[in-house]
């Protein structure tokens, strides 16, 4: 009944976040969206940035109904790979924090990405049938 509710008093819209990026990037391509310790990227280029993650994703064998982990630092990174998750599996729910040891042992992700200890840089995500996965400069490992 709270879904009706707020269906019905406009709170929740059938559309996803990426819809909202697409119209940001649409009216304001060339206005900042995301600064982070390494500099700011426009919307213009987070877009470009998610096209580019998700087709990562799908080289990946990433699909509809997979799950797809991933903790990282306040880097743009996230925002990107929170995007390109979004556009393939438009169910992304976001995991508190007490319960996330619990639901990464209780699923097997497709892919996951995440910094390796002292990393200060991202990078690219792993995929493979695994239980989990650290992700740093350049190097992805299974573990």
């Amino acid at each position: 009944e709270l879904i009706a509710e707020y269906t019905d008093a406009g709170y929740w819209q059938d559309r996803l976040i990426t819809d909202d990026l697409a119209d940001s990037a649409g009216r304001t391509p060339d206005k900042v969206a995301i600064i982070d310790a390494r500099g700011s990227i426009t919307y213009r280029e987070l877009v470009d940035l998610v096209d580019r993650a998700a087709l990562g994703l799908l080289d990946l064998g990433v699909q509809p109904g997979d799950v797809v982990s991933f903790q990282l630092p306040n880097w743009r990174e996230f925002v990107v790979l929170h995007f390109a998750a979004t556009r393939m599996i438009p169910a992304t729910p976001t995991i508190p924090s007490t319960s996330t040891s619990t639901k990464a042992v209780s699923s097997t992700p497709r892919s996951a990405a995440m910094p390796r200890a002292g990393s200060t840089t991202p990078a690219r995500p792993t995929a493979r049938p695994m239980k989990t996965a650290s992700v740093s400069s350049s190097r992805p490992c299974a573990t």
